[in-house]
């Protein structure tokens, strides 16, 4: 498994990275959500709110108001906390927020049909904290 830096000082990984994958691919096998619920329930897992998609040639897409889907909220948590583990174990520390944020990233911004609904033609550009 691979671990890299990324140009913000952040420490990305293989491992996290396949973790969310095959949580997003689970879960998409019954129901893909949409972009804006997949930010939600990201926000929700992780305690923070006001999660925001960037994206090329438009305004960003913005969670989803109200309650997150319970079973995507649950999924996301076992994944957040695998990524945890493999951060503890390989890089010896908790992972940080933005480093979580851009493993979602990294995954669904590639090619986001594969996990997300109504993201057809839609190009992330980055995943962040909304102001």
């Amino acid at each position: 498994m691979s671990w890299w830096d990324t140009p913000d000082g952040y420490v990305l990984g293989d491992g996290p990275a396949d973790l969310f994958r095959a949580t997003l691919r689970t879960f998409a096998e019954r129901r893909k959500p949409t972009l804006p619920e997949l930010l939600a329930a990201a926000g929700e897992a992780l305690g923070t709110r006001g999660l925001v998609a960037s994206r090329e040639g438009g305004p960003g897409v913005r969670a989803s108001e109200g309650p997150a889907d319970p079973a995507l909220v649950a999924a996301l948590l076992e994944a957040f906390e695998g990524i945890r583990t493999e951060y503890r174990t390989y890089v010896d520390r908790e992972p940080k927020l933005e480093e979580i944020l851009e493993t979602i990233d990294f995954i669904v911004g590639y090619r986001p049909e594969r996990f997300l609904s109504g993201v057809e033609g839609l190009e992330i550009l980055a995943i962040g904290r909304g102001t």
